[in-house]
Parts: C-alpha cells; structure tokens; sequence
C-alpha cells in the first residue's frame, strides 16, 4: 500500500498511508481537494488493516476535519491507532479509531462503522463533504495483514458509507484508493 499511499511529509520525514493537508483542505486562499474548492466541515473514513496515522496527526486539532479510521491494532506503524486517541485542544473529539483485532473480517469493520463512527457523527458533527481513504489489505487473501474482509464486504461497507454521505451531505463523497499488496485483490475489491 505504501507504494501507491499519498505520502505525509510529518516532521521532516515521508510517511505513507496518508493525505497531505492541502488535498484534503488548505485553510489559506484558494483551498482545493481533488481538483474542487472545498471549505467547511470534512470527514476523513480511513478503511484499511494500517491505521491512518499520519492523516489522524494532520487533522489532531482541528475541529473541521473529523478523522476516522478502522483498523488492525496493535499492528504497523507502531502502536497508533488506540480507541482513546480523540483529537487535541480544539480537535478535541474529532478523531476517533476503530481499532479491531487480528482477523477481523466484515461484520467487525462494518460493525465499528455502525457503533462507533455513525453514533459520534449524530452527537457531534455534521460533515458537509466526506473523504474514503479506501485500503483494500484487509482482505482475506491478502499475503500480509491477516483480516478477514471479503470482496461482498468490502461493496457492503461502501454502501454503509454512501448512506452517511446521502444522509448527511447530498452524497458529497469521493473515495481515494490506497491500494493492497495483491494486486488481483484489489482489483476485485475495488469493483465491489
């Protein structure tokens, strides 16, 4: 994933799983993402085995940017990604993680979607636009991470999130592939 992953430039080092500040939101003029203006309030649904823990620093106190991420933990980089990790000073409670064990598959990551991110987004922040960081190497073939996640999951947890969108911005969403390290994998789970 790393090789296709938009890397971070975080304290002077690249970092890959992660979105550079300005595509998701220049605070500056002229603020682009994905080639539209974009200003207002951004939710961040990270889907992959890595936690997106350059993205989470990025966006740590800012109360614009909702980040969240589903992912193995503990598990690579490091020990990021812990369920208390909530966002700082005024980022405070706009990060949340839905760390899940080794082997978890469907229903564990559609689950932390549907008891952790959609109860939080109803109590606390109405995003006006959503951004997928979408990491297809939780699949079960996968050669690296040992989850579960099926090809029929994988369709199932991009409709969960087209309904947020529906919901809760008019379908404004556009989802950034991070890749998986089997390449016919990805294939298959990105058609889903």
């Amino acid at each position: 994933a790393a090789g296709t992953a938009i890397a971070l430039a975080e304290q002077g080092r690249n970092v890959p799983y992660c979105y550079n500040r300005k595509e998701v939101k220049d605070h500056g003029e002229g603020g682009t993402t994905v080639g539209a203006k974009l200003q207002g309030r951004v939710l961040i649904i990270d889907f992959d085995a890595h936690h997106g823990n350059g993205t989470q620093e990025l966006f740590w106190t800012d109360p614009s940017v909702f980040s969240f991420s589903v992912h193995r933990y503990p598990f690579f980089p490091g020990q990021s990604g812990h369920q208390d990790n909530r966002g700082r000073l005024e980022g405070l409670n706009a990060t949340l993680t839905g760390p899940l064990k080794k082997g978890a598959g469907d229903e564990e990551f559609l689950k932390a979607l549907a008891t952790r991110l959609v109860p939080a987004l109803k109590a606390r922040f109405r995003p006006e636009f959503i951004l997928v960081s979408a990491g297809f190497d939780a699949w079960e073939k996968d050669p690296e991470c040992g989850m579960r996640m099926t090809v029929k999951g994988y369709g199932r947890l991009t409709s969960f999130i087209r309904r947020i969108a529906e919901t809760l911005c008019g379908g404004r969403l556009v989802s950034v592939l991070e890749g998986g390290s089997d390449p016919a994998g990805l294939a298959l789970c990105v058609e889903a």
